[in-house]
């Protein structure tokens, strides 16, 4: 029941769609909903870095060093879908540096709506 009603509430925000008797699936946004959801991004990412500035680790930095180590490869074969996936991930652990849930959460959002390949059962 917590499921669906999460499913629910993404629904709501237009992040997941539901299809009659199929799956739910992560939205994927046309060229002006990317645009819009990069532009939101852009402007919630200035306040994650602050916090993160403030409130990082010593394990945050080795966590995020070896998160770039991943990245090497896929730039190197020029995996796009690689890189798009590795991106988002990248985003996402920046926000979970800091301490603030609503915004790592949002961010988690914003992150699913551009990049979201996911699939959810119904």
């Amino acid at each position: 029941m917590n499921v669906k009603r999460a499913l629910l509430t993404l629904s709501n925000i237009e992040v997941v769609e539901f299809q009659a008797n199929k799956d739910a699936h992560i939205r994927q946004p046309n060229l002006q909903q990317a645009m819009t959801l990069f532009e939101t991004r852009r402007a919630i990412e200035p306040i994650i870095i602050k916090n993160v500035v403030a409130q990082r680790s010593d394990a945050d930095i080795v966590t995020l060093n070896a998160h770039v180590v991943l990245e090497a490869p896929a730039f190197s074969n020029n995996d796009r879908q690689q890189l798009i996936r590795l991106s988002g991930e990248f985003h996402l652990l920046i926000a979970r540096f800091q301490n603030n849930h609503l915004l790592t959460g949002f961010m988690q959002i914003l992150i699913m709506g551009i990049f979201g390949q996911y699939s959810f059962s119904n």
